[in-house]
């Protein structure tokens, strides 16, 4: 049976649904309200206290110009910390463009190497880029079989820009380090 996908939170600034062990966010713009973040704490929390293999989670950025306050910073840090107990993946789809994009994938690199969250967390640039590696490690949980085919239903039904439903190649996430987000090599010369 397809999962189903069910609307959690809304607002101008983000739409938070979850499908069975996968909660979906997609940022339409920045805010430096820490209240969204709280949101996607608690839908997480909930998620996993249905589905005890594992949670999954596909963070999309559309649109904003990022504000990494230092409210936020201190909330996304104790998100990331809270869910290393369920979290299987978390795919995060940064469509920003240019400085926009840069720095939103230094921010959550940055994030992912201080909360050691390395190993679940991956960097993509497009939905169609991160379906492969999502469904890799959404596969470890018993509870919920994903396919291509209900991760994009239930992306199109949530509203998450740029999903379609064809197979794309397999490709490995962009996680980087600061370093390298800003185009240098960690090879020396």
């Amino acid at each position: 049976m397809r999962p189903h996908y069910e609307q959690f939170f809304e607002d101008s600034v983000a739409t938070i649904g979850v499908a069975a062990n996968l909660v979906i966010v997609t940022w339409h713009a920045a805010s430096e309200d820490v209240r969204r973040i709280q949101r996607l704490s608690d839908c997480l929390e909930a998620t996993s206290s249905r589905y005890v293999q594992g949670v999954g989670l596909l963070n999309v950025f559309v649109d904003g110009t990022p504000k990494f306050g230092d409210e936020v910073r201190a909330a996304s840090l104790e998100l990331g910390r809270k869910s290393q107990r369920y979290a299987i993946a978390g795919a995060h789809v940064i469509m920003l463009p240019g400085l926009r994009g840069t720095a939103t994938r230094a921010f959550m690199s940055t994030l992912f190497l201080v909360g050691g969250l390395n190993r679940i967390a991956g960097i993509f640039r497009t939905t169609q880029e991160a379906f492969p590696w999502l469904l890799d490690r959404m596969s470890q949980s018993p509870e919920v079989k994903w396919s291509h085919a209900d991760l994009s239903h239930v992306c199109i039904h949530g509203g998450v820009p740029g999903v379609d439903d064809r197979l794309p190649p397999t490709i490995e996430p962009q996680n980087s380090s600061l370093v390298e987000v800003l185009g240098y090599s960690r090879k020396p010369r």
